[in-house]
């Protein structure tokens, strides 16, 4: 999943309110001061106003969160020491050592850990603070975190373990590691993604093919199931046939057993995938290793291939419900799951329901606002009806003729 850009100094807000803990606009000499590293202003600034060593700017982010992120000992330690909360929060529920572990130093994660910082503390996605150092990639951060006790196989709300980013990223040195320290090769997220999906899982930066086939040789070594299956029952050959980019991983992965023609949920071969995605070198290859194209099924949209329809329809959300009744339609009603982060829509999710149970028109789409215990029904014709209810994880709503409007759970 994409995290926020963090807020650099010159633009945190200059409004000051002078009451200890309370969210407010920093006073921008002393941020200025630490992004400086200059102990000396910081010591200065506080001895004038001791009341800001406790406040939080716009963002929930105290001095300490600032210090941390950039990775000052020195500060950190005059902080701590005059009373700054090492356990306090902003308001994506990171902490300071969250900071610390991703963009500050080895000295400081000792430092916070040393002063009593809870090692295995989540964010509000989730994350602990080893999910941000392997993000990061720093070897002696993510080594000091699992000594001391960092659960190496946590896993965030979204299913992910550390061990996810550095393998898509192709981060050799950093997955060798998280193994040796325990990791789990065969973890699997909310959608039933194993790091060997991750592996052969395009990506826009410059990671290059033996990258991943080296990650890809030590996954296998370790025990990766080669043809684990995700929520659309899709193998990691299914995933490399999708994008069709890399022949070499590919040809190591069929020599190391993937089974070049194992059916999806909707039983689409590797081979369907590559010629709806019209990747025309990609089936020539796949053909020449043997690989059959199921013809017996009609063109269906899996979960992940409706997922790149929607990410191409932007903010429209017309686009957006006709890639959905499209979907629908295909698989005869199948529910899609929680589309999350698709649509462009900031903090909203989508859910689908092919017909409106109280006025049987087609679509029947909900958006769910920031409050996670809440959501709203709504048709999206003329007549518009609206229903509430608690929505948990894998706990959505389903309609049928028979029993209406009901909850899985």
């Amino acid at each position: 999943m994409n995290k926020p850009a963090k807020i650099i100094v010159s633009l945190l807000l200059t409004i000051t309110i002078f009451s200890t803990g309370t969210v407010l606009a920093q006073s921008d000499e002393i941020y200025q001061a630490i992004y400086n590293r200059d102990i000396e202003k910081v010591k200065e600034l506080l001895k004038e106003k001791p009341h800001l060593i406790n406040s939080k700017d716009s963002g929930g982010r105290t001095l300490l969160h600032e210090a941390a992120r950039k990775g000052s000992w020195e500060i950190l330690q005059f902080l701590i020491s005059s009373g700054a909360d090492i356990k306090s929060k902003d308001n994506e529920g990171k902490t300071p050592l969250h900071e610390s572990a991703r963009g500050g130093s080895q000295e400081s994660v000792v430092l916070l850990i040393s002063a009593g910082s809870d090692i295995n503390a989540r964010d509000h996605e989730g994350d602990t603070p080893l999910h941000k150092a392997a993000m990061a990639g720093d070897l002696e951060v993510i080594n000091y975190l699992i000594s001391k006790g960092s659960n190496v196989n946590a896993k965030n709300q979204e299913g992910y373990t550390p061990l996810i980013w550095p393998v898509w990223e192709g981060r050799m040195e950093v997955v060798n590691l998280l193994i040796s320290k325990g990791a789990d090769v065969n973890t699997k997220t909310t959608y039933s993604v194993t790091p060997l999906h991750a592996v052969v899982t395009f990506n826009i930066l410059p990671v290059i093919e033996d990258k991943k086939i080296r990650i890809a040789e030590l996954l296998l070594s370790e025990g990766a199931n080669i043809n684990a299956k995700d929520i659309d029952g899709e193998t990691p050959f299914h995933w490399l046939s999708w994008n069709g980019s890399y022949k070499l991983l590919a040809h190591m992965l069929i020599t190391e057993g993937a089974d070049i023609n194992a059916k999806n949920n909707f039983g689409a071969t590797p081979l369907n995938l590559a010629i709806w995605n019209k990747k025309k070198k990609f089936v020539e290859f796949l053909k020449s290793m043997g690989a059959k194209e199921n013809t017996h099924i009609n063109k269906i949209l899996t979960y992940r291939e409706l997922n790149l329809q929607l990410a191409a329809c932007g903010r429209n959300l017309s686009n957006i419900a006709t890639a959905i009744e499209l979907y629908c339609n295909d698989n005869k009603g199948l529910y899609p799951p929680t589309l999350e982060y698709l649509t462009g829509l900031d903090k909203s999710y989508l859910e689908v329901i092919p017909v409106c149970p109280a006025c049987e028109k087609k679509l029947y789409i909900y958006e769910k606002s920031d409050n996670p215990a809440n959501f709203t029904l709504q048709c999206g014709e003329t007549n518009i009806h609206f229903k509430t209810g608690k929505v948990d994880e894998g706990n959505y709503p389903r309609y049928s003729p028979s029993e209406g409007l009901k909850f899985k759970n």
